[in-house]
């Protein structure tokens, strides 16, 4: 993580990105992370972080919940 919070800095510092496509891209990693494992598990295992998504009206909602 340390590393990859330096590439960002250094990033946005040598003016290749700006601020905000560092924190989209760090997002979108996170998603990708949690959500990945979570869609590979096996039905007998227990989640320990569950996502759920719920169609709403105008858009959907997105939770994330988890348990120690």
């Amino acid at each position: 993580m340390a590393l990859t919070a330096f590439v960002s800095y250094e990033r946005v510092r040598s003016g290749m990105h700006f601020p905000s496509d560092v924190v989209a891209g760090s997002l979108a990693g996170a998603s990708v992370g949690i959500l990945v494992p979570h869609l590979h598990r096996h039905a007998q295992e227990a989640p320990p972080v569950w996502v759920g998504v719920v169609p709403d009206r105008g858009g959907a909602s997105l939770t994330l919940s988890g348990r120690l």
